[in-house]
């Protein structure tokens, strides 16, 4: 519908309301604007904290070393606790043969340890070794470091609002997919 028959549709012909209309449109498109370029600056830091530079080097700062993936599930698991296959693909947002392969190579490293559901023997859970634990801790801290060398400028309170708005969009796409 154009945009001139559904102002006047909306506010009766009153040329006083259709400007309030006419500018809650604007508020409208705007809000949409700035929500996409949250997007993509939000999509910007994930691909720079992504690079294959930063994952080294935060590696070569904790003194071991796990890829990408086999990181992202130690960490999982470790923040989970005791899991499921399924509960730890669930959270992952994988596939559960994606998840059981990184599980098999944590595994191997003796960084996690798998084992049967107390109340159901079909099902296998897995938790995080004493070795694994010391490993995310390595990893978490180096990540820490990374991030307070990369935040290096900014105020303690820049990165308090920042950390409370990345926590309150963490939220609403959270209570979004819900």
């Amino acid at each position: 519908m154009p945009q001139t028959k559904r102002v006047a549709e909306q506010t009766d012909g009153d040329p006083e309301h259709a400007r309030h209309v006419g500018h809650a449109d604007d508020v409208e498109r705007s809000h949409a604007a700035v929500a996409a370029a949250v997007q993509a600056h939000l999509q910007r830091v994930i691909r720079h904290a992504r690079l294959p530079a930063v994952h080294k080097r935060v590696m070569l700062d904790s003194g071991v070393y796990l890829d990408r993936g086999a990181y992202a599930t130690l960490f999982s698991i470790d923040t989970l606790g005791t899991a499921s296959l399924s509960e730890l693909a669930n959270e992952m947002l994988l596939d559960i043969s994606t998840v059981s392969r990184q599980i098999r190579r944590l595994e191997d490293l003796g960084l996690v340890e798998r084992s049967v559901h107390p109340d159901d023997r079909r099902v296998s859970v897995v938790t995080t070794s004493g070795a694994g634990k010391a490993v995310a801790g390595k990893i978490g801290a180096a990540w820490q470091r990374a991030f307070s060398d990369a935040l290096v400028d900014w105020s303690n309170v820049e990165l308090q609002s920042l950390a409370g708005n990345l926590d309150r969009l963490a939220d609403a796409l959270r209570n979004f997919a819900d």
